[in-house]
């Protein structure tokens, strides 16, 4: 976070517009005046000040003395005393230009800017040499936002003088203001070389770099600044947010640290250190920081806005929602909207959904069009359908991250494969969370001849199994968390990474800036995000037929690279408990039918839930067993149940167990009801591994197709409809006629080792081909958009004898 820089006041030079005016007929008041002009060309301002009223005091209407008073005055933030004196000056000699110069300056500095610009034109009306004149007038029209005419007037001023550096500073300004970058640079650069060390030419080539996205040359301008002036907080505080946009989180704490203990009452440093902390995925001593920001600086937006952020991310929904609440009431302009709106869908909270809906469409149009900020795209895949808009969304939202995308890197050697192509997997999910259930098999299961699999773990450890496995079955494991991105990218190098691959997306945690550097030759984002990335420094994105057809390739940033069945891997050993359980250990009542939803929450929406009351209202003795991990939650489902004239108590809950009792859980529900605009993911898997058939309906985007490619995959594709009256009716029909059900239980029991769902080893091989394939298109230089794709292997069946 920047602070704008203001152009400094220029004067004429006191010595000779006073000799020029001057007409002292007694000699000794030609001497006073003479010391007072003395003292105050050197600075000693009250020196000056009582000389010049020894003068008034003989001679109470002697022009010079009371103009010269006033720039006293002015100068010492007396605005007001300032314009009386001058005032008075003028009336004695109304023609003496440099008066209504510095007449001007004092009402500038008093605010009356209309007023100071008329006082400049007036001087330059009597003097039209005079440069102070010429170039304050310039400054005051760049106050009123007149900045066309601010521009032509400082070539005004350097026609008169071209090394002119005042008019030089603040035609860089001025052109960066109206957005010609290349020339603001040019002009301060001219500043610089005539004054290589003017602080304020650095600061505004700083600002100018930062808005071209030149972030390394920003950078260099605030580290030369520092070395006249090392205490400055401002300074320190302004590298420390470059450093951070950097990836440079070290030496963004160093210098924001560095500039507290200078500054504690910094309140933009405190923000810059949050976010360094955000950046890391160090919630809580982000939240402290942005905390102590706001403490100093209560109705900041920007640090209001990221705590909600913080908060949202710590699941911490209470406390982010007055955080976006006050973002909101302040300017409903805001992209908070967008995650007010999420964080409400977050609770079931939907009272304002119509009104955020609409607000969030208008913003997410407005970003797309280039007219505004750009949204997350994972707030909109989890509520728009559309591919297209889901694609300009994600592509809107990779260039306000990442405006500026290396070339890929062109392969200059052999085209024979290396004999281990080197795979890097990175994520911050290694640990106790859904990504890592779904993929701590696949390593293990790699082509130890044909590949080396490694690990870069962006995450803390928390001691999980699930981190274990991971770390124990690939060839090396590079925990780099807290390591700053360069530091990453300098471990990848070392590696030698072929394929490097991101398992994240836009989720949280990313860290997408290591794969914005463009050094791995191949780059491929796969599972943990279901949409394109949007982005320049993608070569592919790992699909399947039925999320990602041919058809939609023209909504993926990326190349598509289809594997034969799902995309989604799934593991073949993942453990179900066996203690005993019944249905009373929830609540359930044992001769109800339960249909169940374990998805989380924000994908409940209320076209999908009226679908859901309708059917329990079909349904004699059914009620809807979901997810919640907050009583207010599901008191919210219970009230929209009730809304709809279904029972509250139809609608039942249970929070977070271990993964293990939750699949066997599982087993006590009848039938799974699936979300609608964002399906489930791993839950339809886990509903599948624990014997539970899931009834989804396919969408149009990616998002909302991914369980019925699971379906698919799993050998039971009639559970996934083609529309919302279909999935009504089979859920129904599968829930009154129990033969039916019972025999695609039995179906989806079976098929969980005949089917290639929940085939770990197949998939690693399917998945290796896509890899060989990416390495032949890459040395062979191919620019086709054509999805790479396998033959399926023979059968939908498998044999794992």
């Amino acid at each position: 976070m920047g602070r704008r820089w203001s152009q400094p006041e220029p004067r004429p030079p006191l010595m000779a517009q006073e000799r020029k005016a001057m007409n002292l007929a007694n000699s000794s008041i030609d001497t006073l005046f003479q010391r007072a002009v003395d003292a105050h060309t050197a600075g000693k301002r009250r020196q000056a000040a009582e000389l010049y009223l020894q003068i008034l005091e003989i001679a109470p209407d002697h022009a010079d003395s009371l103009h010269l008073l006033g720039v006293v005055h002015d100068e010492s933030g007396d605005h007001a005393t300032a314009i009386q004196l001058i005032g008075r000056a003028i009336e004695h000699l109304p023609y003496a230009a440099p008066f209504h110069d510095n007449l001007g300056l004092a009402l500038r500095a008093s605010g009356n800017l209309d007023a100071a610009l008329a006082s400049h034109e007036k001087a330059i009306e009597l003097d039209s040499n005079l440069l102070s004149a010429l170039q304050n007038r310039a400054v005051a029209l760049h106050g009123l936002e007149r900045n066309d005419e601010a521009l032509a007037a400082t070539e005004q001023t350097l026609l008169a003088q071209p090394a002119h550096c005042d008019a030089l500073l603040l035609k860089g300004t001025l052109l960066r203001v109206l957005g010609d970058l290349p020339g603001s640079t040019a002009a301060l650069e001219s500043v610089l070389s005539l004054q290589p060390r003017n602080a304020a030419a650095l600061n505004n080539l700083a600002i100018t770099h930062r808005e071209s996205g030149d972030l390394e040359q920003a950078r260099d301008c605030y580290e030369q600044m520092l070395i006249d002036q090392p205490q400055s907080s401002y300074l320190l505080t302004n590298l420390g947010a470059i450093e951070r946009q950097l990836g440079l989180n070290d030496a963004a704490i160093q210098h924001l640290e560095l500039a507290l203990s200078i500054d504690p009452e910094d309140s933009v440093a405190h923000h810059n250190l949050g976010a360094v902390w955000q950046a890391r995925g160090q919630l809580e001593q982000a939240a402290q920081s942005y905390r102590r920001s706001l403490e100093i600086n209560p109705d900041t937006i920007a640090t209001l806005y990221n705590l909600g952020q913080v908060y949202a991310d710590g699941r911490k929904w209470d406390l982010a929602l007055p955080c976006f609440t006050q973002v909101f009431e302040a300017d409903r302009s805001h992209p908070v909207a967008a995650h007010l709106l999420s964080l409400n869908c977050h609770r079931c909270d939907w009272e304002q959904l119509d009104e955020l809906g609409r607000l969030t469409d208008q913003i997410t149009l407005a970003g797309i069009r280039g007219e505004g900020n750009a949204i997350p795209p994972i707030l909109e895949i989890s509520r728009c359908m559309d591919p297209k808009r889901n694609y300009d969304c994600a592509v809107a939202w990779s260039k306000h991250l990442f405006p500026e995308v290396p070339a890929p890197i062109p392969w200059t050697g052999a085209a024979d494969r290396p004999q281990r192509l080197k795979i890097a997997y990175c994520s911050n999910d290694f640990r106790n969370h859904p990504v890592a259930h779904l993929c701590s098999g696949l390593f293990g299961h790699h082509d130890r001849e044909r590949f080396e699999t490694i690990i870069v773990s962006y995450g803390e450890d928390d001691g999980s199994w699930y981190r274990e496995r991971v770390k124990n079955s690939c060839d090396h494991w590079e925990d780099v968390c807290g390591l700053d991105a360069d530091e990453i990218l300098e471990r990848i190098r070392a590696l030698g990474v072929h394929v490097l691959v991101d398992l994240m997306g836009y989720t949280a945690g990313a860290r997408l800036q290591i794969f914005a550097k463009r050094e791995a030759p191949i780059q491929v984002t796969w599972l943990g995000y279901p949409g394109t990335s949007g982005a320049d420094f993608f070569d592919y994105v790992v699909g399947d037929p039925t999320v990602s057809p041919v058809e939609h390739a023209d909504y993926f940033s990326e190349r598509l690279a289809l594997m034969p069945h799902c995309y989604q891997v799934n593991d073949q050993e993942e453990p179900i408990a066996d203690k005993p359980v019944g249905r009373a250990d929830f609540g359930l009542p044992e001769d109800a039918f339960v249909f169940a939803c374990f998805c989380q929450v924000f994908k409940i929406e209320p076209v999908m839930f009226d679908v859901w009351m309708r059917i329990l209202e079909r349904v004699p003795d059914s009620l809807l067993w979901v997810y919640c991990r907050e009583e207010i939650i599901g008191h919210n489902l219970q009230r929209e149940a009730q809304s709809r004239g279904v029972a509250p108590d139809r609608i039942r809950w249970s929070g977070r167990v271990p993964k293990d009792e939750h699949l066997q859980r599982l087993g006590l529900a009848d039938l799974a009801l699936d979300t609608r605009i964002y399906t489930g993911h791993t839950t339809t898997s886990d509903a599948l591994w624990a014997g539970l058939p899931v009834v989804t309906a396919r969408g149009e985007h990616f998002a909302s197709r991914v369980s019925a490619s699971i379906l698919t995959a799993h050998g039971v594709p009639e559970l996934a409809c083609s529309s919302l009256d279909q999935f009504e009716e089979l859920a129904v029909r599968l829930a009154t006629h129990p033969d039916q059900l019972k025999a695609i239980r039995d179906r989806v029991q079976a098929h969980r080792t005949t089917h290639p769902l929940f085939d770990t080893r197949g998939f690693a091989r399917d998945l290796e081909g896509l890899y060989d394939l990416m390495w032949q298109e890459y040395v062979t230089g191919s620019t086709s958009r054509s999805p790479l794709m396998l033959p399926a292997a023979g059968s939908e069946t498998r044999d794992d004898g």
